[in-house]
């Protein structure tokens, strides 16, 4: 311990009496310090470095003893992050992702330069990762979460889709029963009255290239009630028509929006 040293270490006992004890008693700083007879030591970089990294070392101990740590919002995401419920939900979720719509091949990078911004701009810098921008809950306890849910909500809800799926699963194939009557009423063949099946066949297929972007802008209530409006306004046209052509115009509507609480059910899942 050099000079410099010993001085920060006594000027330390000075400011703190109660902390750094003097094992010699009440003996003052004057008396501590160095005579004039000793040989005074060139202070050097390496003598500088060591006072301050002690000093540094001196004022982390005093503050760490001197006052509590606080949890951090910081401290908050990494226990929220290492959470084993929401760990396994993340996984779940990005597990659908690559296997359903995260599936399709990656576009090939195009050779050609890209154009000019305009006006001598240059092009704005890439986004990081898009992780960064990917929405998720507020924890494992989150009440937004639909598995936080109470049993009660839970089975309601549950319940409707369920009966809206069924329900238009079977508006497709219970019309196939009444061909011969269509034949008899509107005096056409098989192959014409069939079509009142084939062309909510066709809505099914037409409708969730609407109802699946629709649902993930604007939630999955909305577009369920709609749908759900337009399945029992199809229907009772189809039941009420007077021609074929309103019938089958009307069973193509009706699969159309019929596709939705088959398309919302299966996202949601």
């Amino acid at each position: 311990m050099d000079a410099s040293d010993r001085y920060i270490q006594q000027a330390e006992r000075d400011a703190s009496p109660d902390r750094f004890p003097n094992p010699l008693g009440n003996t003052s700083s004057s008396e501590k310090r160095e005579g004039p007879e000793e040989i005074e030591r060139t202070q050097s970089a390496s003598s500088t470095t060591s006072s301050l990294s002690s000093l540094s070392d001196a004022s982390v101990a005093e503050r760490d003893a001197g006052m509590s740590r606080m949890p951090t919002q910081r401290d908050d995401a990494v226990e929220l992050e290492r959470h084993a419920t929401v760990l396994s939900r993340i996984h779940t979720q990005r597990s659908q992702h690559s296997q359903t719509v995260g599936a399709s091949l990656k576009s090939r990078a195009s050779r050609k330069p890209l154009p000019s911004f305009g006006a001598g701009k240059p092009y704005p810098p890439p986004l990081p990762d898009r992780e960064e921008y990917v929405v998720e809950f507020d924890g494992h306890d989150d009440p937004l979460h639909a598995q936080n849910w109470p049993m009660r909500k839970k089975l309601a809800t549950g319940a409707m889709l369920g009966f809206t799926t069924l329900t238009a699963a079977f508006g497709s194939s219970i019309f196939s029963a009444a061909t011969s009557t269509i034949m008899r009423k509107f005096h056409v063949g098989s192959v014409v009255a069939t079509l009142g099946t084939s062309l909510y066949v066709l809505g099914f297929a037409c409708g969730p290239i609407f109802w699946a972007p629709f649902s993930e802008l604007k939630g999955r209530r909305l577009p369920l009630v709609i749908a759900s409006f337009g399945f029992s306004v199809f229907n009772l046209a189809v039941a009420t028509g007077k021609d074929l052509q309103t019938v089958l115009i009307c069973r193509f509507f009706s699969g159309f929006f019929g596709a939705c609480p088959l398309t919302v059910r299966t996202l949601c899942a």
